[in-house]
Parts: structure tokens; sequence; C-alpha cells
């Protein structure tokens, strides 16, 4: 009985460690001076956001990654916009499932 109530735990914590969820998002925003920078990374079937803004001094950045091992997911957006120059966006999603895999990237850049 003792033997097959630790096996019982010992699979129900297995099947735990199988469900993955990793969200990761950051926002950014800077005014009048300018400069915002946004970063965020999510792996196990992943999801990630990040958004960057930044007005007359310029300058804003955001990255992103996602990357959803084991049967796939990964959905990954960056979104930058700045006012008096550069505006990076980059956006990484990897989806390395097998038998099922999604892989989303969106990256918008906007500068003035």
């Amino acid at each position: 009985m003792k033997r097959t109530m630790t096996l019982a735990a010992g699979l129900s914590l297995i099947g735990c460690s199988l469900a993955m969820a990793g969200e990761a998002r950051s926002v950014s925003i800077a005014t009048n001076g300018g400069s915002a920078s946004s970063t965020a990374t999510a792996t196990g079937n992943a999801r990630s956001v990040a958004i960057s803004g930044a007005t007359n001094g310029g300058r804003a950045e955001a990255n992103s990654h996602a990357i959803g091992t084991r049967h796939g997911f990964a959905n990954s957006e960056a979104v930058a916009t700045a006012d008096h120059g550069l505006a990076v966006s980059n956006s990484l999603a990897d989806a390395r499932g097998t038998m099922g895999g999604t892989a989303t990237a969106d990256s918008v850049s906007v500068a003035a």
C-alpha cells in the first residue's frame, strides 16, 4: 500500500512538470527626455510581449523572445515607437515541438 501511494504521488509530480507555461511581459515608457528599453523572454510553451515608447528625445528599443519546446506553441510580439530618432524592435518565436508546433513573431518599429 505504501509503495503504491509513493508511486502515485511520484507520477502526479511528473505530470505537473510536463505542463509548461511561460509568459513574460515588459513595458517601458519615457517622455520628453526620451530613451526606453524593454526585454521579455519566455521559454517553455511560451508567450512574450515587449512594448517600448519614447518621445522627443528619441530612442526606443523592444526585444521579445519565445521558445516553446515539446509540442510547440510560441508567440512573440515586440513594438517600439520613438519621436526624434531610433526605434528598434526585435522578435523571435521558435516552437520546437514534435508533432504539433506553432510559432508566431510580430515586430513593429516606428521612428519620426
